[in-house]
């Protein structure tokens, strides 16, 4: 297997000289045969912290993100909505916050999505009623307002 996206710091290979220098060996990370980054799951990782300085256009060949059950806060960055190829993306039991970005709605391939136990507030966007292939929506335990969009289930 290739691996085009090493990490450039020789410090991770004298600390870890089994996991140099490909990532996709990385527990939690799944490459395809290319090297390309394919999905990440890291749920009940413990991280702490934002998405707001991932560079989501860096894994174009993304299709997993799940990023459950850690220490996740902020908000939902529009960006996300740049990873053409997501299928699925789980966001639940974290501390998100604020409005659910309306750029969900550009992830035409997405068909599971949960961002339930969150902080999230706010509507709805009517962009996720847009999803033709999602086959599972979970929004639960949140503090949403509003109706659901009537764009949900046509």
């Amino acid at each position: 297997m290739n691996c085009p996206w090493s990490l450039g710091a020789s410090k991770w290979y004298t600390v870890h000289p089994q996991w140099w220098p490909c990532p996709c060996k990385w527990v939690g990370i799944r490459c395809d045969e290319a090297g390309s980054l394919t999905g990440l799951n890291l749920s009940s990782f413990g991280l702490i912290g934002t998405l707001s300085n991932l560079s989501f256009s860096s894994f174009p060949d993304l299709l997993a993100i799940d990023l459950s059950r850690n220490s996740l806060y902020g908000n939902i960055p529009d960006q996300i909505g740049n990873i053409s190829k997501l299928t699925l993306l789980n966001l639940a039991h974290n501390d998100l916050s604020e409005t659910i970005t309306s750029s969900i709605g550009r992830l035409s391939r997405l068909s599971y999505l949960d961002f339930s136990s969150n902080q999230l507030s706010g509507r709805i966007p009517y962009e996720i009623g847009l999803l033709r292939a999602l086959l599972s929506l979970a929004l639960d335990t949140n503090s949403l307002t509003g109706s659901i969009p009537t764009s949900i289930g046509n």
